[in-house]
């Protein structure tokens, strides 16, 4: 009896472990919580892919024939030129979320030079494609300040050839940055002894998104910021319950278009409000900017760069380098931060996955209350058994939820079956 009766119960408990996994991984739009419609372009009428379009003046094709479905879409390339495929990002975008967003891209073996771009019109970044499907991907916050009129592309910058996209997806990510001693520090920033420093690293894979991010209207594209006129660049500096004594700025920058005497100014605050130019940026190069000892001590520092000039989009800054150090009132451990990102499912796909997981702890409790006795087997089939049900408990607080309480009708769910085993 008991060893069919364990044998249904891990079968069950392995199938919850499946679904957690499936979520997980994106392997489905669906239980994946993909916010693209449409996103391996299978539904279409005439030679147009439902819901998205092609840039004006491009050549491009609903093309028979995808990474795994029936249908992809392509790109010409002729003589230098650049095109896209998008959709309207501000129908999928939430202000101030963060997002990873990840396609499948090929070229055709003619295909010469060139770069896939690929992400919203606020957030660029470049890949290389190749002769086979390959999968990239990227995280980035959303601006609130940019989300109107703003798109999702895939696309491309080449000298002659076709290139290939399928299987888009977007799903939503939360931070989670490194804590120690009660201190938060996310990628890019690193505390030795009483110094503080902060210097993202705008390669990787969060791309816009660091910690002490706080707003702008400026574009990110691949490696830096582009500060065009009338844009601006705000970082917020705070270490939790430590004030700062002093601190300096170190921005690096290259001037694109046309000089028209334009100036990229560094300004600092202590509210974000009140603001206080300490330095300027004139042309390509790097400076370093001390702020003034009036600021602090401090809990916190904006630091903001302030793009002046004529209204043009033909000159703008491109931020490369920013690094921001501080000196802390006292000495802390040393540690370096970093950031990963956890997919996040929509409330309303995560209450149906958590009503069909409930429904099988529901199963699992009626099994178990089937269990009598204390015989040796029995004792042994128990033990086992709370180890798995511990083992998934585990993967769910994990995986499915950041916290287990935030879902509280599965932390009963468990608890009570824990009791059961208990109490056999």
């Amino acid at each position: 009896m008991y060893s069919k009766l364990r044998k249904s119960f891990l079968m069950k408990l392995n199938l919850a472990g499946l679904f957690i996994c499936l979520v997980l991984l994106n392997g489905s739009d669906v239980l994946a919580g993909n916010l693209l419609p449409n996103p391996s372009f299978e539904q279409g009428e005439g030679e147009m892919p439902s819901k998205w379009s092609l840039q004006e003046g491009r050549e491009g094709y609903w093309e028979k024939g995808g990474r795994e479905g029936k249908h992809c879409v392509s790109l010409i390339c002729e003589e230098k030129n650049s095109g896209y495929w998008y959709i309207k990002g501000e129908d999928l975008f939430e202000p101030n979320k963060t997002y990873l967003f990840s396609f499948y891209v090929k070229r055709s073996p003619e295909t010469f030079g060139g770069f896939v771009t690929s992400g919203p019109s606020f957030c660029n970044h470049d890949f290389y494609a190749t002769d086979e499907w390959k999968k990239n991907s990227f995280v980035f916050v959303v601006p609130k300040e940019v989300v109107e009129d703003s798109l999702l592309c895939v696309g491309y910058y080449c000298k002659k050839g076709e290139i290939f996209f399928d299987d888009l997806s977007l799903v939503p990510v939360n931070p989670v940055h490194r804590v120690k001693d009660g201190i938060t520090l996310g990628e890019g920033e690193k505390i030795e002894e009483n110094i503080y420093t902060f210097a993202p690293t705008f390669g990787y894979e969060g791309s816009n998104y660091s910690r002490p991010f706080f707003k702008t209207n400026a574009h990110f594209n691949t490696r830096g910021w582009d500060v065009y006129s009338g844009s601006y660049l705000t970082y917020k500096q705070e270490i939790k319950g430590i004030r700062q004594t002093g601190g300096k700025v170190e921005v690096q920058s290259r001037q694109y278009g046309p000089s028209t005497g334009s100036d990229c100014v560094i300004e600092v605050s202590t509210d974000g409000d009140n603001w206080e130019e300490i330095g300027k940026l004139s042309k390509s190069g790097g400076k370093e900017f001390s702020l003034p000892e009036r600021l602090f001590p401090a809990r916190m520092i904006y630091v903001r760069i302030n793009f002046l000039g004529k209204v043009s989009r033909s000159e703008w800054f491109n931020i490369s380098v920013y690094k921001y150090t501080a000196i802390l009132e006292k000495e802390v451990s040393s540690f370096e931060g970093s950031t990963k990102f956890e997919i996040t499912l929509p409330e309303r796909l995560a209450k149906r996955k958590k009503d069909a997981f409930l429904e099988l702890l529901e199963e699992l409790k009626t099994e178990l209350e089937m269990v009598k006795g204390s015989s040796k087997e029995a004792i042994t089939w128990k033990e086992n058994i709370s180890q798995e049900l511990s083992f998934l408990k585990e993967r769910v607080r994990k995986e499915f939820f950041t916290t287990l309480s935030k879902c509280e009708e599965l932390e009963i769910s468990f608890n009570y079956l824990a009791h059961l085993i208990t109490a056999l």
